[in-house]
């Protein structure tokens, strides 16, 4: 019996769907409680739905984490159900295809502040219910964030903000490592998710989200205790 998450409180942003939506369903599998949260209140019903009928605990979150107030009340909630977090993964984003002589700012401060400032927002409001225990926060970026792979045309803002991510875990990792906290990024190639259809129309990704669900898992448990600062990249066969 896999007991890598028993009795481990997660949270999971980006939770309705996709990669989020795995990763959820696979440490809830694995006995962790689990807080979901994403925007669409629907989709996340499902997800928990889902989650509960097959014996696990899941509890639903609905928060924009662009907004520091959504952040704010959705964590004071997780905190009247649990005295701690021992998992972050941020899993939420957005893309939109247009090439950056066409992209407007609304545009593309959108991107960033729920790519960037959403992901920063939660880790600092997870920070309180980490520091004490110590924990694991995993960054959910892309290839297309890593420095010299090749970029795709009408993705300039999105690939900025996974830039953008990885700062953050790197820096995170430096600072919060006297609390214990591990800090790390994964990028993945292409995932079998909405987001990879709306860049790539048409396109087989070679990975499914439940793919990368199991590398969050390997940086979420004991197993890469001595990992910190770290993006992995994954690629798929």
């Amino acid at each position: 019996m896999d007991k890598r998450l028993d009795n481990k409180i997660s949270v999971v942003t980006g939770a309705s769907r996709g990669i989020g939506a795995s990763v959820a369903t696979l440490f809830a599998s694995l006995r962790s409680k689990v807080f979901l949260l994403a925007r669409d209140a629907t989709a996340l019903e499902e997800v928990t739905e889902r989650i509960n009928e097959s014996g696990g605990d899941a509890t639903p979150l609905t928060c924009d984490i662009s907004s520091k107030i959504q952040v704010s009340d959705a964590f004071e909630r997780i905190g009247n159900h649990a005295d701690r977090i021992d998992i972050l993964v941020n899993s939420a984003a957005v893309l939109e295809k247009k090439l950056m002589e066409e992209l407007d700012e609304e545009t593309f401060q959108k991107i960033l502040k729920i790519n960037v400032n959403g992901a920063f927002l939660c880790c600092r409001a997870a920070l309180q219910y980490m520091k004490d225990n110590g924990g694991s926060i995993i960054n959910i970026s892309s290839l297309s964030g890593v420095v010299g792979v090749e970029k795709f045309a009408g993705m300039g803002a999105y690939v900025i903000s996974k830039y953008g991510l990885w700062g953050l875990t790197e820096i995170l990792a430096v600072e919060w490592a006297k609390y214990g906290i591990r800090v790390n990024a994964i990028s993945p190639s292409g995932v079998d998710t909405e987001m990879f259809q709306t860049a790539f129309p048409g396109a087989e990704a070679p990975m499914s989200p439940k793919d990368i669900a199991k590398v969050c898992l390997f940086l979420a448990s004991d197993d890469s205790q001595a990992i910190t600062g770290e993006n992995i990249i994954v690629k798929g066969i």
